[in-house]
């Protein structure tokens, strides 16, 4: 995921297509679900849901469940202490609630 992500530029993320697939969208969706419970019962297993919904991403286009596995990793990054990609990542969550939020109001 980290290799994936630094070869990308946020303009080239902002560029993937909206995902129609019902099947990534539904797969994303339940991985979301998922991240509650995994944060108070098996922590280890969330960097992997994250890290998934972000390689789905990368692959199929934009769920609304993409911005949470971006800022979630975003925030792992900064604990790491990579905080400029954390930051870079933060931003792109932002500009994704914008396009988003204009989608809507369209």
């Amino acid at each position: 995921t980290k290799f994936l992500l630094w070869s990308k530029s946020n303009d080239d993320i902002l560029a993937l297509p909206i995902s129609e697939d019902p099947k990534i969208i539904g797969t994303m969706r339940i991985m979301y679900e998922m991240l509650a419970t995994t944060f108070l019962t098996r922590l280890s297993l969330a960097p992997l849901l994250i890290c998934r919904i972000i390689q789905l991403t990368l692959a199929h286009g934009i769920t609304t469940f993409s911005m949470s596995g971006f800022s979630w990793y975003a925030a792992k990054l900064c604990g790491l202490g990579y905080v400029d990609e954390g930051f870079r990542l933060g931003q792109l969550v932002l500009k994704l609630c914008e396009q988003r939020l204009s989608h809507t109001n369209e």
